[in-house]
């Protein structure tokens, strides 16, 4: 007898980490011992929804997965926040009591509230999984949605420790996102080990190591440097200038490639002042078109601003240039990377914001004839989808016995 899942997620079919980590995963549950109900969210108000790419996305991903699409009012009378709780656990209800749904698997801060509300309202014994895949109130404060100290703020952490105590199983993206969360003592310590488990953001690996180093190998006369990503500034963007700046003085023979659907962010006055624009290339392309050429490149730039969200994230490029066998140049504090870095040499971290010894290492690093093919190796070993896809199945193994 299957076991029926609800999964909600709290975004667009289109967002593109849920079609890269959610989606891929509900795909390989579909075929397994487990019947997959996935709630998802459109903006009632979007006039440029494209429902022929919302019917391809599904048929790309599972026809088999049971889809519910709900439509939030992002300018209604109330708040964004009160219409997606009051529609998300409104329709959740309904999915749990017609389908007899055993366990509730809620990506993010607000379907995680709805599963809570069923549990400890309507349905005492259904399993409710925290797929915490970042500091949903810290980023909200941080990007001025949420004012820092106040009542917002203080009601939203108070619902925060309501669903850490309550959900059955909760999912971190980092070993230092989970010892935050002891730090918070939210939950007592001797649940920790039960109720904790770190899933990493991962990818799919989509080259051989033979098809990588080919690649790489044809490209003796140029070092390429890429950005792959969003352009926003909790991204780290900020930092491009100088430190494109100071592998210019050490490698003369690079060249810079951001791969972004937001490149109208950077100004170009900024390239032009400090005489960049001949040596840097934007380009937008689609996922399949970026991994391509990120295999093209000699080496990864990952950027983030001092701030708790970047010590306790994961981010999926980080994943995406281990497996194009890219080497990595990054900030510090960026989540567990430094230490898979550090352990492996596949990278050089920024330390004490010294660019110019950033770029000297990184120099030296790709001189390491072994360096590719050791990312792609920590890629497989350790960033590789399919063991998410493995770590989530035992969870809900665990919690359905």
């Amino acid at each position: 007898m299957k076991n029926n899942i609800l999964f909600i997620s709290d975004s667009s079919l289109k967002n593109p980490i849920l079609q890269s980590q959610g989606l891929p995963y509900l795909s390989q549950l579909d075929s397994k011992s487990f019947n997959v109900f996935f709630i998802y969210f459109e903006d009632f108000n979007d006039k440029e929804i494209d429902k022929n790419l919302i019917e391809e996305i599904k048929k790309i991903f599972s026809p088999l997965i049971n889809y519910i699409e709900v439509k939030i009012d992002k300018e209604g009378v109330y708040p964004k926040w009160f219409n997606f709780i009051w529609r998300s656990t409104k329709v959740c209800k309904r999915i749990v009591q017609q389908n007899n749904i055993h366990l509730i698997h809620a990506r993010s801060f607000f379907p995680a509230l709805s599963g809570v509300i069923i549990k400890t309202f309507f349905n005492p014994s259904i399993k409710v999984i925290y797929d915490n895949r970042g500091l949903y109130i810290d980023e909200h404060i941080y990007n001025s949605r949420i004012k820092e100290n106040s009542i917002k703020e203080i009601v939203f952490r108070w619902l925060e420790k309501v669903i850490l105590k309550k959900c059955d199983f909760i999912v971190v993206v980092s070993k230092k996102f989970r010892s935050y969360l002891l730090y918070l003592r939210i939950i007592p310590d001797q649940l920790i080990k039960n109720k904790i488990e770190v899933i990493p953001n991962r990818t799919k690996i989509i080259y051989t190591e033979a098809e990588i180093l080919k690649n790489k190998l044809t490209k003796k006369e140029l070092i390429e440097c890429v950005y792959s990503g969003s352009l926003a500034n909790w991204q780290g963007t900020h930092f491009f200038y100088d430190l494109l700046e100071s592998l210019i003085k050490v490698i003369p023979e690079i060249r810079f490639k951001i791969l972004s659907y937001e490149n109208n962010l950077l100004q170009n006055s900024a390239w032009q002042k400090r005489g960049l624009e001949n040596v840097v290339k934007r380009m937008s392309l689609s996922q399949e078109n970026v991994v391509s050429e990120l295999v093209k490149s000699n080496f990864g730039i990952l950027l983030r601003p001092k701030h708790i969200l970047s010590k306790v994230c994961s981010p999926i490029k980080f994943a995406e240039y281990l497996a194009a066998g890219l080497p990595l140049i990054l900030n510090e504090d960026i989540g567990d990377t430094g230490e898979t870095i550090l352990k492996h040499r596949v990278g050089v971290i920024i330390k004490n914001s010294d660019f110019d010894k950033a770029a000297s290492d990184m120099r030296a690093l790709l001189l390491d004839e072994d360096i590719y093919s050791r990312c792609i190796g920590v890629a497989k070993s350790e960033f590789d989808i399919e063991t998410s896809f493995e770590q989530y199945e035992n969870i809900y193994n665990k919690l359905l016995d």
